[in-house]
């Protein structure tokens, strides 16, 4: 898939080694561009703009509105984290194993700043034959699923790939007993399991899918 050309300059800014282009960079993408009129990937990527322009120890134009976004990436990467520790807790307390996935997998073994990886919702893998124990360990946390499956569901889980969480604060998490939405059958996913690498995530160890296996 092409990338459009406008996402394409403000990823060149991002990864510019030199300073004084990359501020040049940036203010010619400004003439055709407003910042605060991108969306969607683009927008995820601010808090990288942020941090790169900031290293130039230059002002530069919308400062202010970049670190803001910054800041607030950061701010709710942390409490994300934090509170999906505590679910985590809980479950090696039950003796339930689980990988890590998506972005609270790679925020901490990719990202040298916490903020510049921004994530809507936590994402974590477990073995079917773990999924009723794990949705009862989630439930007695405070998580709750809309869509709960049948018995019939729970018996034939190739039906889908993971269930969607929320919690009262707003948090979400998926919990995922296939990585891949389009490969749900069993055994699957045994090499994400053999593969898998302990990270560090603010203080604590957990499983991680391998740098192979994250490029799937």
């Amino acid at each position: 898939m092409e990338i459009p050309a406008f996402e394409e300059k403000f990823i060149e800014i991002i990864f510019e080694k030199e300073h004084s282009i990359a501020l040049q960079k940036y203010s010619l993408w400004l003439n055709n561009n407003k910042l605060d009129k991108i969306h969607g990937g683009v927008y995820r990527l601010i808090p990288m703009l942020h941090k790169r322009l900031s290293e130039t120890k230059q002002h530069y134009e919308n400062m202010d509105q970049t670190k803001s976004i910054y800041c607030l990436s950061l701010h709710r990467n942390y409490f994300m984290i934090h509170r999906a520790k505590s679910l985590f807790a809980e479950l090696q307390r039950n003796a339930i194993p689980f990988l890590l996935l998506k972005g609270i997998s790679l925020v901490s073994s990719y990202y040298d700043d916490i903020a510049t990886r921004p994530m809507s919702d936590i994402d974590f893998l477990v073995h079917d034959v773990d999924l009723r124990r794990t949705i009862d360990v989630m439930a007695s946390c405070g998580w709750k699923c809309d869509h709960l499956p049948s018995e019939y569901q729970m018996n034939h889980l190739e039906y889908c790939h993971a269930l969607h969480f929320h919690a009262r604060d707003g948090m979400e998490m998926d919990l995922h007993w296939y990585v891949i939405p389009q490969c749900c059958w069993k055994n699957t996913d045994e090499n994400y399991w053999k593969t898998a690498e302990p990270i560090c995530l603010l203080g604590d160890t957990y499983l991680s899918p391998s740098p192979a296996m994250q490029l799937l």
